[in-house]
């Protein structure tokens, strides 16, 4: 192999090297976009449904939700009742052991 040959095969190599990265770039890219926009669609639908769920449980009564300026949940509001009843008793008896 002569020292021309060596050079072009070495030239090749390179381009190809370049013309196959710029390839891939380009294709991935794409992919990354085109799920990229699929994931916020989802999202936005998975927001949306909670949502809805979050507005039925609250008109339900079974939960009551705390609000920003703007309306937007910020958290569960704990209510609770309770009582106590206590008796005391006494016992009278002997240890039988």
């Amino acid at each position: 192999m002569n020292d021309d040959q060596l050079i072009m095969t070495f030239v090749s190599t390179v381009l190809a090297l370049i013309i196959g990265g710029v390839i891939t770039w380009i294709t991935a890219k794409h992919y990354y976009e085109k799920a990229s926009k699929e994931l916020s669609n989802e999202a936005m639908d998975l927001k949306k449904n909670s949502i809805l769920l979050l507005r039925g449980y609250e008109s339900l009564g079974l939960v009551r939700f705390s609000r920003d300026e703007e309306g937007r949940y910020k958290g569960l509001v704990h209510e609770g009742k309770g009582g106590l009843q206590a008796q005391s008793a006494s016992i009278n008896g002997k240890d039988t052991d």
